[in-house]
């Protein structure tokens, strides 16, 4: 749309608060909506000048204007909260947070869920309009926090093309945590994390404490040797970047129940428990991730409960969809929803994460290990492009059995949420998937799942398809 110096309708300016962090980009992205709608250059103020509709972007904190129009209405931390409604010969519409995240996870459902339902006419042709032209915008109110404390993707950090925009594409999901697993640190590491909480996301670094390395790890005279080498990779490797550590053994990974003749689990834990006292004696502020198969260890979890109670469990492969690679695998999935409930009350609930799969992995068939450190995250585009392309046919494939089976994904996500009072760490399973340029639907169904799991799901997919985002392939 062009500018132009004729227009004599309303016009919109935004009354803002902090331009810093999170509501710099509540801020940026709000002003971007306003600006493609309009055919004026939107103006930005910190005081309403009385004679404009307005959008008030921030937090009662930052935003006196917006703090005297929330009145008696408080927003807790991680409340996001959006209301449009007329104030006389005015317009106004508010975009708050009890927090700057919040209020920029605000700014999402505005330009994401309000705006391209409004841009919609009443009756007639043509169907869309220019809702920043229009005489009328809807009125609106919604406030929301997420179920799930903790939401976020795993991946292998050489399968992230272009991390600035995957980070962005993440936030705009609403995501706060991305687990990254390399053989070596990444030599722009810290320049990762960095951006990465510019925009609310927690970097937790995996690398192996075995995984992979069944031959060592199987010696019970190695362990002295694995302790002293983990301690020192974290020491000289990650130490001071990023926001926690999540690692494997290859214990776990394999569906034998027994190791030598004894308990797999209880063998794992016995290889977890002293490990992590060494690191946490040198580093005890470090937040320690236990990633766990569920395979060789379901019979035995009150070995399991064991693990130093400060270790988190993430676990993994814990039955049918959504733990499973293929989507379409729903056996016995009844199974699957009871064993959920047992691996949740576990340790009273404390520690509890989960990395769920279904989107799309690696290709093991062609996969080796990294041989020295490398640089996370900077790609051409043509790369970018021709990777694309070979990703399409698995995120479709994947796309149909989500739309299939997805509500009993959702009640899973739902039940983890109740049972841990909104206390869980989820992520789904995102190895080389394009996320860099795409917001697949699977990804963003899960992400609104974790956000409010408690919607009715053909709703719940309806509003995420109209995402002017989101990718349908």
């Amino acid at each position: 749309m062009e500018f132009t110096k004729e227009y004599t309708g309303a016009r919109w300016e935004i009354v803002y608060g902090n331009y810093e962090g999170m509501e710099k980009h509540a801020i940026d992205l709000v002003q971007a909506e306003l600006r493609a709608g309009a055919t004026y250059v939107p103006e930005m103020l910190t005081a309403p000048s009385g004679t404009k509709n307005v959008i008030f972007v921030g937090t009662a904190e930052s935003n006196p204007h917006l703090k005297a129009l929330l009145g008696k209405t408080v927003l807790p931390e991680n409340e996001s909260y959006v209301k449009v409604f007329r104030d006389g010969d005015r317009q106004i519409a508010l975009v708050a947070g009890g927090d700057p995240a919040a209020c920029f996870y605000a700014a999402v459902e505005f330009a994401d869920d309000y705006l391209p339902a409004a841009r919609r006419r009443p009756v007639g042709h043509p169907f869309f309009r220019n809702v920043f032209e229009a005489e009328e915008l809807p009125a609106y109110e919604h406030s929301s926090h997420p179920a799930t404390r903790d939401r976020g993707l795993w991946t292998w950090g050489h399968v992230i093309y272009d991390y600035r925009s995957y980070l962005r594409n993440m936030a705009r999901l609403k995501f706060n945590k991305i687990t990254v697993w390399n053989d070596f640190p990444p030599v722009n590491a810290k320049e990762f994390v960095e951006y990465a909480h510019s925009w609310g996301i927690r970097v937790v670094w995996g690398y192996t404490w075995g995984w992979d390395q069944k031959s060592d790890t199987e010696e019970p005279d190695s362990i002295d040797v694995w302790k002293e080498r983990i301690c020192a990779e974290y020491r000289n490797g990650y130490n001071g970047i990023g926001d926690g550590i999540y690692f494997q053994t290859s214990f776990t990974e394999t569906g034998e129940q027994t190791l030598n003749g004894a308990s797999r689990a209880r063998r794992a834990v016995e290889w977890v428990n002293p490990i992590a006292d060494a690191l946490l004696a040198e580093f005890p502020n470090l937040k320690i991730e236990f990633g766990l198969h569920a395979t060789s260890v379901k019979n035995d979890l009150d070995e399991i409960a064991k693990t130093d109670p400060r270790v988190a469990i993430t676990w993994e492969d814990c039955g049918a969809f959504p733990y499973a690679y293929g989507a379409q695998n729903m056996a016995d999935a009844d199974g699957t929803m009871e064993f959920t409930k047992q691996i949740a009350r576990l340790r009273g609930g404390n520690g509890f994460g989960v990395v769920f799969k279904g989107i799309t992995w690696l290709d093991w068939a062609h996969f080796e290990h990294q041989f020295a450190p490398f640089v996370l995250g900077e790609s051409n585009e043509a790369e970018i492009a021709e990777k694309t392309a070979m990703r399409r046919d698995t995120i479709r494939y994947q796309q149909g059995y989500w739309m299939e089976n997805g509500d009993y994904a959702r009640k899973i996500f739902e039940t983890i949420a109740d049972l841990t009072n909104g206390g869980a760490d989820l992520e789904v399973l995102l190895e080389d998937g394009m996320f860099d340029r795409h917001i697949w639907l699977p990804a963003a169904l899960f992400a609104e799942m974790l956000w409010e799991p408690k919607q009715e799901f053909g709703k719940l997919v309806g509003k995420v398809m109209r995402r002017p985002t989101v990718e349908v392939v």
